[in-house]
């Protein structure tokens, strides 16, 4: 009788001791989760799904700078960008200094289609300006870059892209270039490759001043 006592003191006891606690789940097993999840692209900045170029001159041999000669009468903005509004219109043969430029775009997309140089298959890289002779401004893994049509041979190691459709048109997207009166007044004009004399480097008359 006292072998039965003991027995079931012995149980008593062993149910009243604290249970191990479940050990908690590995670090390595929880990154290897999160490194599953998809990653999302690391985009350039946009606002309003525009990407915008301070200081812009898009093309080989662009200087955009001194006087440049209205062409024709051009309306003149409060600010570049969609959303400007006509504030005043330049009369033909009116000459402007050119104080600023800016230029809005839509990044155009890109996926290496094979690895090269720095590049791996499947990398996404976003057209953004003009440099001219093939080559742009992009954005590349989360930061600026360049690249090149391969076909240009001018950088051995731009890849070859699969590039998205172009971007339809759309208001306030181009190159936009604020300029100064005689007057002093201050404004936005567009299209100033057509609409002016002088700002183009590559045909330049003699009337055209020294730019700078």
């Amino acid at each position: 009788m006292q072998r039965f006592v003991v027995i079931v003191a012995g149980l008593a006891l062993a149910a009243c001791s604290p249970q191990q606690a479940a050990a908690p789940a590995q670090p390595a097993a929880v990154a290897q989760v999160v490194a599953a999840v998809p990653q999302p692209e690391a985009g350039p900045p946009l606002v309003d799904g525009v990407y915008i170029v301070p200081d812009a001159c898009p093309g080989e041999g662009c200087d955009l700078s001194g006087k440049i000669r209205a062409l024709a009468a051009t309306d003149l903005y409060d600010k570049p960008g969609k959303g400007a509004s006509v504030t005043g219109r330049l009369p033909e043969s009116e000459w402007v200094t050119i104080a600023g430029t800016e230029e809005h775009l839509v990044p155009r997309r890109g996926v290496v289609r094979e690895a090269r140089g720095s590049f791996a298959a499947g990398d996404v890289v976003y057209l953004l300006s003009s440099q001219g002779e093939g080559c742009m401004d992009a954005w590349v893994k989360g930061a600026p870059g360049s690249w090149c049509d391969p076909d240009t041979g001018l950088d051995p190691d731009s890849p070859v892209l699969d590039l998205d459709p172009l971007a339809a048109d759309a208001a306030g997207l181009g190159l936009w270039v604020r300029v100064k009166r005689e007057t002093g007044e201050m404004g936005w004009v567009k299209d100033v490759y057509d609409d002016f004399d002088c700002a183009n480097p590559h045909d330049r008359g003699p009337e055209c001043p020294a730019p700078g």
